[in-house]
C-alpha cells in the first residue's frame, strides 16, 4: 500500500477514508460543503494555508479536537 503524502493523508487512510468518504463525512457531521478539489488539495499538501475554520471543520469531522488535529499535521 502507498505511503501517504501528507499528515492528513495519513490520518485518512488510518482512519480507512478514501477523499470521497471524507467530503461526505464533512457534510454529513458539519453541514459543510468541501469541493473534491479542495480536499485532494489539502491531502496531497497542494493548499498549505489551512484557515482556522477549515482546520475546526476538519478535526470535528474526524473527530479530533483542533488541537490534536495541529499536533498530528504540523
Amino acid at each position: 500500500m502507498a505511503k501517504a503524502k501528507t499528515p492528513l493523508g495519513a490520518i485518512l487512510k488510518e482512519k480507512h477514508l478514501s477523499q470521497r468518504d471524507f467530503q461526505l463525512l464533512i457534510f454529513e457531521k458539519t453541514g459543510k460543503y468541501f469541493s473534491a478539489s479542495a480536499i485532494c488539495n489539502y491531502v496531497n499538501g497542494k493548499h498549505t494555508n489551512l484557515l482556522l475554520e477549515n482546520a475546526q471543520i476538519i478535526a470535528k469531522s474526524l473527530d479530533m479536537s483542533l488541537e490534536e488535529l495541529a499536533n498530528k499535521i504540523k
